[in-house]
């Protein structure tokens, strides 16, 4: 291990078990009283499914030790599910998702819930007016001029040439991939100049021939142009799209250089206009669909962050992070990075979820974003 991966710290915050067994999705985050949170999901084994339901657990001493878990949201007959928490100086929202195990998020329906107390208790969900259904926000970032930028990606219904082969699955998983055959994921932005009263939502278009253009993070250059990364299901790669004018208009989405195991990435800007990327770039990823369709899930690593001192043109630094706890299993998966950047302590504070099933909660000082040989 490099002296670099040697300043890293990580633990382990939670594992699963019945019936609470599942790990999914976490966010870290500093709430209005200072103290860590980690909102994530938990509920059965797998998701999306009727008992999914989410949990909070707290830290008061900077990540060293965290609260038992505990469950704040959930929804009766269905799955309850977050995708984007964030961090105001009067309150912590969270977008919350109602879901259907039997349909695979063909009917999100997407809400807001708010807590003034630092994450202990929380409002009743409301409708996210607009953007209630099947609208999946992703993670907010403010403009140089205050306005807030909202990626989000959506289901686009499509009638596809009846000559397209339908490939067969197994049983398990032929609803979810029924729906995907029928439907685009495109990504966009939604823009508020109000604090999240009001929002505008724009698009960025993308080929016809890609079906799946999602889960995607936005971050602002020195130049003042934004660049949106998305996750491509199928494709073995990130793809990027480019605005201008402040998320207005974006031009078509492009393939990257990056490669991608079909997982969430996440973008983060330190203050000195570095940009820090959590990836999964898997060398090893084949490039035939079919291949792709059922096994990129299975080959969700190396876990790698990469950062960029020019505007994302290339990154100087790559740190694996693949080992950051000892092995659990042959080959472990590092699922859905999310965190934030804390100027103060001059850290990155990370939460991920290992192997569906644990918790980890992973700390790196700035100290370890240098060049090193």
């Amino acid at each position: 291990m490099s002296n670099t991966t040697q300043q890293i710290s990580s633990r382990s915050v939670y594992v699963g078990r019945d019936p609470y067994y599942l790990v999914c999705e976490p966010f870290l985050r500093k709430a209005p009283n200072g103290e860590l949170f980690i909102f994530f999901q938990s509920g059965g084994h797998t998701e999306p499914a009727n008992n999914n339901t989410l949990f909070i657990t707290h830290s008061r001493d900077k990540g060293e030790t965290w609260t038992e878990p505990r469950e704040i949201i959930t929804t009766e007959g269905k799955g309850t599910w977050s995708s984007e928490v964030f961090v105001d100086d009067d309150k912590i929202t969270s977008f919350v998702y109602e879901v259907e195990q039997d349909n695979h998020f063909a009917t999100l329906r997407a809400f807001r819930s708010y807590s003034y107390n630092s994450g202990v208790t929380w409002t009743p969900r409301e409708k996210f007016e607009g953007f209630h259904e099947c609208h999946n926000m992703r993670q907010r970032i403010i403009r140089s001029d205050g306005a807030w930028v909202i990626p989000f990606c959506y289901t686009e219904p499509v009638d596809l040439p009846e000559e397209k082969p339908q490939p067969a699955y197994e049983s398990s998983i032929a609803p979810w991939r029924a729906f995907y055959q029928n439907h685009l994921y495109r990504s966009g932005v939604l823009i508020s100049t109000d604090g999240g009263l009001t929002f505008s939502r724009h698009v960025a278009p993308g080929p016809r021939s890609e079906q799946f253009l999602w889960e995607p993070n936005v971050i602002e250059l020195s130049t003042g142009e934004l660049v949106m990364l998305m996750r491509n299901e199928y494709n073995g790669w990130l793809w990027r799209s480019v605005s201008r004018d402040g998320g207005v208009t974006w031009s078509e989405a492009e393939q990257t250089d990056i490669p991608d195991a079909a997982v969430k990435m996440r973008l983060l800007k330190l203050a000195d206009g570095r940009i820090a990327l959590f990836c999964h770039p898997n060398p090893d990823i084949a490039t035939d669909p079919d291949w792709l369709k059922h096994s990129s899930r299975t080959h969700r690593y190396p876990f790698e962050l990469w950062v960029s001192s020019d505007d994302m043109n290339t990154w100087s630094v790559k740190i694996d992070l693949q080992h950051v706890l000892p092995p659990r299993r042959e080959i472990d998966l590092y699922h859905y990075p999310d965190g934030y950047v804390d100027e103060e302590d001059k850290a990155i504070y990370i939460a991920v979820d290992l192997n569906r099933n644990e918790l980890i909660a992973i700390t790196i000082p700035f100290e370890a974003l240098e060049r090193w040989g």
